[in-house]
């Protein structure tokens, strides 16, 4: 299955991905794309990484506030 937030760059050969990051000052959900990966197994470690640190930054904040965050 095709990633779609791995983007190659053909014209620097880098990868690029494109993540949900919590933005705790303003309880906001942000899509930065994040550039420069050489490798694209470097990109998908990478996307995990930063997809299941959002996770646990929503479940965090779901039980700080006791509301459901969206």
């Amino acid at each position: 299955m095709k990633e779609t937030n791995i983007i190659y760059d053909s014209v620097s050969n880098t990868w690029s991905i494109i993540v949900k990051v919590v933005n705790k000052s303003l309880l906001q959900i942000e899509y930065p794309e994040l550039t420069g990966y050489k490798t694209k197994e470097d990109a998908e470690i990478a996307y995990h990484k930063a997809m299941h640190q959002f996770a646990m930054d929503m479940e965090n904040i779901k039980s700080i506030t006791g509301v459901k965050y969206t």
